[in-house]
């Protein structure tokens, strides 16, 4: 469609920003939201009055350089360029204080706390900023970054506000990540105590030990665990650990790879459990500020909706601070017994640090589980050898009784005649012996065949005696014989395990084939 714009006068309304529009003849009607519309009555007179185009003057004065717009300035360059970096992650100023006033998280996250209370302004720059403003007119407006502190700075008591925010922002995913801790410590511990798997494997070592030492040791310290991967065989050169797996499969089917147990021992040795005490102790520091800080705020902010919850925040959290410290001292008494319960001395399980022991067990772990996957492996490649070697030859004798059932004298019937055909209602069994038959028969016939081309062959001899006629009936020969179609890619010849020909088929009807093909090629030869 084509729009067209009515032009207005000086005198006119301003018109021009709304633009009316008139289908084309040609075009098909349409149902659309501007069908429905009825003309409104309006008050012509009073939007003539509002909209009304004012004359533009037609004569300007040149203007050389037009003068940059003036602002007030007072802090360095450095410090007004990190301030302008530092607003451009945050809220616009003219939200800034009420998202502070009011604790507005939709407003201003974590990080955005953090980087006001980095760059907040002091006194002597406050100070500075209104005596610069008095200087100047009204109209002077100050420059983003002095606008940006002048703004803080009238918020009441701004660090300890700031400070009361960010720890209630940073509480909760403080709190999370230390029960998540201590809750995988609490499992690490468990399963030590209970692993089945471990026991046994512990016990194979204690008894392997005595044995090679010719000694009765009642334990041995968990150190011995690290050595353990290297001590070698001297006739396969097998690690001790593999030996280790072979007996446990023997004789404790039902353990498992070890490593699937350890999970939580796993993320354990990564952790540092030395930091748990001084997190802890840095949160009850934190909530102590955190008491002082809305003590502050109560004298100055008139909102008493606010400090409720600020209270009640602190309360609540004081008690989970309490709930946390107790986990933790009964895990580290917990953790004592498990050393003690492994056969740590007093002195030892003072020393002995809770990521220490979790990377030992966890890197022998992986040590066992390849172990134990590789004698798993074996086993059962040697269970899949076993039942092969039951079942071969199998086939082709049962092959070979059918065809004695079906024909006992050879693979021709009695009478000499041609193999039997199956017929449309044979079983398939009878129909298994009669293809085999039939192969047979073929192999006889290639053999006649061979027979009658080299007597064929003699006589051509003796009629011309001369070599050339024979020289000629050789070639022709050796390009009639028909060779046994070979496979792309064929097999090399298996090794001496395999069993001969004579070995495999044992009918009466293959031997005599086998005798006359021996025969025929020896005729051949001497030929």
């Amino acid at each position: 469609p084509t729009t067209s714009t009515k032009k207005s006068s000086p005198a006119s309304p301003r018109l021009g920003a709304v633009q009316t529009t008139t289908a084309v003849a040609s075009e098909p009607a349409r149902l659309t939201i501007w069908n429905g519309l009825t003309e409104v009555c309006i008050d012509r007179e009073k939007f003539e009055h509002l909209f009304k185009e004012k004359p533009k003057a037609d004569t300007k004065e040149p203007t050389a350089n037009p003068a940059k717009k003036q602002v007030i300035t007072v802090i360095d360059n450095n410090r007004s360029r990190n301030i302008n970096i530092a607003m451009t992650k945050l809220p616009a100023t003219r939200y800034l204080k009420s998202a502070i006033m009011n604790m507005d998280t939709a407003h201003l996250t974590r990080e955005g706390i953090e980087t006001i209370l980095k760059i907040r302004p002091n006194q002597e720059e406050v100070t500075n900023i209104q005596e610069a403003r008095k200087k100047h007119d009204a109209d002077v407006p100050l420059a983003s970054a002095e606008e940006f502190l002048l703004t803080l700075s009238t918020i009441s008591e701004l660090e300890a506000r700031l400070l009361l925010w960010h720890f209630r922002i940073s509480y909760e995913s403080t709190e999370s990540d230390l029960a998540g801790d201590l809750m995988y410590m609490k499992g690490a511990l468990t399963v030590i105590e209970k692993s089945v798997t471990f026991k046994q494997i512990l016990s194979i070592l204690l008894t392997i030990g005595n044995f090679l030492s010719g000694k009765q040791y009642q334990a041995f310290h968990l150190e011995f665990l690290t050595k353990v991967p290297n001590i070698k065989d001297n006739v396969q050169k097998n690690s001790m650990l593999y030996h280790v797996a072979n007996v446990m499969l023997d004789q404790h089917e039902e353990t498992t790879n070890l490593h699937s147990e350890f999970a939580d021992i796993h993320k354990c040795a990564k952790m540092d459990f030395s930091m748990f005490g001084s997190t802890i102790s840095k949160m009850e520091e934190n909530l102590s500020k955190s008491w002082e800080h809305l003590r502050q705020i109560a004298k100055k902010d008139s909102s008493k909706e606010l400090k409720l919850q600020l209270a009640e925040f602190l309360g609540d959290v004081m008690e989970r601070i309490h709930v946390l410290k107790t986990v933790h001292r009964r895990l580290v008494n917990r953790y004592h017994k498990v050393l003690l319960y492994l056969g740590f001395s007093m002195d030892d399980a003072s020393q002995m640090k809770m990521e220490e022991l979790c990377k030992l067990l966890s890197e022998f772990s992986l040590d066992y589980r390849t172990m134990y996957d590789r004698a798993h492996q074996l086993r059962r490649k040697k269970e899949s050898m076993k039942k092969r070697s039951k079942t071969r030859g199998l086939l082709i004798n049962k092959q070979t009784r059918r065809n004695d059932a079906v024909t006992p004298g050879g693979t021709n019937s009695p009478d000499g005649g041609s193999p039997r055909t199956p017929t449309k209602g044979q079983s398939p069994k009878s129909k298994a012996s009669s293809s085999s038959s039939a192969k047979s028969e073929i192999s006889t016939s290639v053999s006649d065949k061979t027979s009658l081309d080299s007597s064929l062959l003699a006589t051509d001899a003796g009629e011309h005696g001369n070599e050339e006629s024979l020289f000629d009936a050789i070639v022709s020969e050796a390009a009639g014989t028909t060779r046994r179609p070979q496979d792309k890619y064929r097999r090399k010849r298996p090794s001496k395990r395999r069993k001969t020909i004579r070995r495999t088929l044992t009918t009466p009807a293959e031997k005599e084939a086998i005798t006359l093909a021996m025969k025929e090629h020896e005729g051949k030869q001497k030929s």
